[in-house]
């Protein structure tokens, strides 16, 4: 989004022209690329999740909810940055989510239980679904929840004992991931906190990885100065 203002009667929203790709394409297409079985780069997944979580953010600040956030509603441009779109201010929220409802079968992959259950949406259902869209990346494109797991108004958990941190990403692990599926909304992280606690990820890996880097490069000096004394 590139700018928004307000009249009397309507919102308007201006976005930049973007070449882009939806997400889910776009993680298809590279796997194709590369073979089913290499793992997408870890820090570009990384960087991808903060810059969603950094979106979401963004949007909440600015009045926006994004009900119905799925990997097909972000857009990745050529510059290889996350954008959203399909975003709706909070009054039209429920009326949305309600409307998605009756056009197809909704389970935990599209929306929270308090949407499900009692047709409300907030900013801890957007918490909820920026959860399930980092678990499809952290997990090759797979749904956290299975068509058939179901929530109940009792109910004190959805994740099951089966539920892991896939091996490829385990240096992504993030237990306050899990705290976004919290039945309850206000046991779930704030969306800045999650982001904040991937942010501190990717720095921390930025470091191991210009570590590693230098020691590379101190290990050629070394090998090429044997060389030329020998």
């Amino acid at each position: 989004m590139f700018l928004y203002f307000y009249t009397l009667d309507h919102l308007y929203l201006i976005n930049e022209y973007l070449t882009c790709t939806p997400l889910d394409e776009y993680l298809t297409e590279k796997k194709l690329d590369a073979g089913s079985n290499v793992p997408f780069p870890t820090q570009r997944v990384l960087r991808y999740i903060v810059q969603i979580l950094q979106g979401i953010e963004f949007l909440h600040t600015s009045g926006f909810l994004h009900p119905g956030l799925l990997p097909n509603k972000i857009l990745v441009s050529n510059e290889d940055i996350c954008k959203f779109y399909d975003f709706c201010l909070p009054k039209d929220a429920t009326r949305r989510m309600i409307l998605k409802k009756t056009q197809i079968h909704c389970t935990l992959n599209n929306f929270a239980p308090e949407s499900l259950l009692r047709n409300e949406y907030t900013c801890e259902s957007d918490v909820w679904l920026a959860a399930n869209v980092i678990w499809y990346l952290v997990s090759s494109g797979k749904f956290i929840f299975s068509p058939v797991c179901s929530v109940t108004p009792n109910s004190k958990t959805v994740l099951t004992d089966e539920t892991s941190w896939p091996v490829e990403y385990e240096e992504l692990r993030n237990e306050l991931l899990f705290q976004c599926w919290a039945p309850d909304i206000a046991s779930r992280p704030k969306v800045h906190q999650l982001r904040r606690s991937f942010n501190e990820i990717l720095i921390n890996n930025q470091k191991v990885a210009n570590a590693d880097h230098a020691d590379n490069g101190r290990s050629i000096l070394s090998t090429a100065q044997n060389i030329y004394c020998g």
